[in-house]
């Protein structure tokens, strides 16, 4: 049975006794196995489904109570998952022989229309601060025209011996002068320019002026809470959530991730994180699983997006078995078909001497220094007179720049060939978690 001694701390003495932390985890947890999350729908339930009326020991149980319990023993409720996972190896359910790591994306309740990127908000901010420079200039510019025009009484601005068409000509050759100066001057600060200003655009100018500063302002108080905490995106209705890479286009989002049990399906580790990509959460999960079932997983499998060289040489430091898919081999085999020449993957790596072995079995030595991550290995003879030279290199000698983790994914390649020919653990990764992922979207509309 669970301990559930935590969830008895922290009663009050004071007025009706509490319900009973039994009744309420019971209810908690069938509630969320069969994808009710709401407090008002498990109260509702609670009065009107015989299974939920069973679970809470015929109590009619508030809305209130079971939300403000959930949040006085969230920690609580979480040790739980650790605790069951132990329960189900205990009974046979476990096995972690097979560990299978898989991540899917759930959908933010919140709208793309909320989703705002530094990146963008700088954008918009910089056309915003021109189109407000320009309207400005403008009202400067009409002002200018003002006062170099002459007062509207003719008789008191008219100069003697200038008749009318002259003083018309002078007029419009001093509107002239005044316009190309202001052609050629920068734009108008927009806090140098006095206000009345503006007041001689016209009415669409005039508003289209006035939204333009409320929205650079809201802009700014947006970028300002962004530098605060440090982000480059954030939701206003869903600060937490992230862009996510969905079938519909990237949406505000989540990446959950499951690790499960090859043979019964059980999930023994399982997070949400806000990084799109699956690739640093492979040794999170790994961790998670073993501190959740008490022992190391026999072999990990996971598809290319966890596919990294740090990846595998923590792996390898663990002594951790895995079948991890792979992106990079695919790209090199399409480039060995694009250009006829060997690729990186076509060699061989000697960890002993920390050599490189071409298809014609001449070694590649290490090489100069290059910027880390990377490292050059040059072949250690001409490669003029070598049968394959044609379809390895244009050059005297074979160079390969590869990233110092570049041996584990040849040690990575190796593996698999060898899972194809024996266990085939790889090819059995889909059927293992993706039933899981279809019963939690399908069935419980985890969407």
């Amino acid at each position: 049975s669970l301990d559930l001694s935590e969830f008895h701390g922290g009663q009050s003495e004071d007025g009706r006794p509490a319900y009973p932390p039994e009744i309420l985890v019971s209810l908690i947890l069938y509630a969320y196995s069969i994808g009710v999350f709401s407090a008002r729908e498990m109260e509702r339930r609670c009065r009107s489904d015989c299974v939920f009326m069973f679970a809470a020991a015929g109590e009619r149980l508030s809305h209130r109570t079971i939300s403000r319990f959930r949040a006085a023993y969230q920690e609580a409720l979480s040790d739980l998952f650790a605790k069951i996972v132990q329960i189900c190896r205990r009974a046979g359910l476990g096995d972690t022989c097979r560990l299978v790591i898989d991540g899917t994306r759930q959908h933010a309740n919140a709208s793309m229309d909320a989703h705002v990127r530094k990146e963008q908000l700088e954008k918009e901010h910089e056309e915003i601060r021109k189109d407000i420079d320009k309207l400005l200039s403008r009202a400067a510019e009409i002002d200018a025209a003002e006062e170099a025009a002459p007062p509207s009484n003719e008789e008191s601005s008219t100069p003697e011996g200038m008749d009318r068409k002259e003083r018309q000509k002078a007029i419009a050759a001093a509107v002239k002068e005044v316009e190309a100066d202001a052609a050629k001057s920068s734009p108008v600060d927009e806090e140098k320019v006095a206000l009345p200003s503006g007041e001689k655009l016209s009415v669409e100018e005039k508003e289209v002026l006035e939204w333009k500063k409320k929205r650079k302002e809201k802009i700014e108080t947006k970028l300002k809470e962004l530098e605060e905490r440090g982000a480059v995106e954030a939701n206003e209705t869903d600060p937490e959530a992230r862009l996510q890479r969905f079938n519909e286009g990237s949406r505000p989002g989540y990446n959950a991730q499951l690790a499960v049990t090859g043979n019964a399906g059980l999930i023994v580790a399982a997070d949400v994180t806000q990084d799109p990509a699956d690739m640093g959460q492979l040794i999170p999960m790994c961790d998670q699983a073993k501190e959740n079932t008490g022992a190391m997983p026999g072999v990990v499998t996971a598809d290319a997006g966890y596919e990294s060289g740090e990846n595998f040489s923590k792996l390898a430091e663990r002594g951790q078995d895995a079948v991890i898919a792979s992106a990079s081999y695919k790209v090199a085999h399409k480039a060995r078909e694009r250009t006829g020449l060997y690729q990186w993957v076509d060699f061989d790596y000697d960890a002993a001497r920390d050599e490189y072995v071409c298809p014609a079995g001449r070694r590649l030595l290490r090489g100069q220094k290059v910027p880390d991550p990377r490292v050059l290995y040059v072949a250690a003879v001409s490669c003029g007179d070598c049968p394959l030279k044609k379809r390895c290199t244009t050059q005297e000698k074979r160079i390969l720049n590869l990233r110092n983790t570049s041996k584990f994914l040849l040690a990575m390649s190796k593996r698999r060939a060898q899972d194809r020919r024996t266990d085939r653990f790889g090819s059995r990764r889909k059927g293992d978690v993706e039933s899981v992922f279809g019963h939690m979207k399908h069935n419980l509309r985890w969407r």
